[in-house]
């Protein structure tokens, strides 16, 4: 704050917990898994501070499989990450506007149905992305 002082968040952000539904929100275990496992296309999920988790990783970790689908979060940096500005692209963390990063996990979830996301690769996903995404597509 202003005067110095802090507010901790829960524990589990600083202290690594046993239980793996908190996991994704420690963060510097979060920030390593991601670097070591998709080094540069992990950064659209890192531009923020260290403390903060945003949109796009609560959305993404939420369900440890995405972690495991090496095309997913490739097709995800892809589609996010504006490497001019070092962050993620303007309107991916959103939850209503179209292509954002809810309606990846929602279109995910439908897929999965049919697909192995596991065994895809980044050019999968985007050959079978609706329109919606065309936005993000673009350079």
């Amino acid at each position: 704050k202003a005067d110095g002082s802090r507010n901790p968040s829960k524990s589990y952000n600083y202290i690594l917990s046993q239980d793996y539904k908190h996991r994704p929100r420690h963060s510097v275990f979060t920030t390593w898994q991601l670097v070591e496992k998709y080094d540069r296309d992990s950064w659209f999920l890192l531009s923020k501070g260290l403390h903060v988790r945003g949109e796009l990783i609560e959305q993404l970790m939420a369900r440890q499989y995405f972690l495991s689908c090496d095309g997913l979060i490739r097709a995800a940096s892809q589609l996010y990450f504006d490497s001019d500005r070092k962050t993620f692209k303007r309107g991916a963390s959103g939850r209503t506007s179209p292509g954002c990063v809810y309606r990846y996990v929602n279109w995910l979830k439908q897929i999965e149905i049919n697909y192995d996301l596991f065994s895809m690769s980044a050019d999968d996903f985007l050959s079978l992305m609706p329109a919606e995404f065309d936005r993000f597509k673009e350079v």
